[in-house]
């Protein structure tokens, strides 16, 4: 007799779907992962762009107003949120002059009486394929001198 039986096609079938299954497992994965590093990618940009327009600023102007520019029409606020591909993104601002020249002196190297120190967080919450909410935050700090 020529052929396989219905237990050779069975057992070949049973392979091939275990195999097939950790494809599968890796695709979702991968598509969770990317995900996040766009999210990350995304997040890091908005701090740095808070950031730097924080840091254009004269220092005077840092340490006596309230607020940072989180938009492009020169409004000072203290947060902001912004939804980007269905995720909201949390922008705050903090400036803190009384600490600024201490932390500048031991951990950035400048000494100067006249600093401000900023600190922009990014804060974002999603479900990246577990089901649970999982919540992200990173910063991005920086340190205004006269110059």
């Amino acid at each position: 007799m020529k052929g396989f039986t219905l237990i050779e096609v069975m057992i070949s079938l049973f392979i091939l779907l275990a195999g097939m299954t950790g494809v599968i497992k890796l695709q979702t994965t991968s598509a969770v992962i990317t995900k996040l590093s766009g999210d990350l990618t995304y997040a890091q940009n908005l701090a740095q762009t808070a950031l730097q327009k924080q840091m254009s600023r004269p220092i005077n102007k840092v340490i006596t107003e309230t607020g940072c520019l989180l938009d492009d029409d020169a409004t000072l606020s203290s947060s902001k949120e912004i939804t980007h591909k269905g995720v909201k993104y949390t922008i705050t601002c903090g400036v803190n002059a009384d600490t600024a020249p201490m932390l500048a002196n031991k951990k950035i190297g400048i000494a100067s009486a006249h600093a401000s120190f900023v600190e922009i967080k990014v804060a974002w919450t999603d479900l990246l394929g577990t089901g649970a909410m999982n919540k992200h935050v990173i910063y991005s700090y920086g340190v205004i001198t006269s110059k």
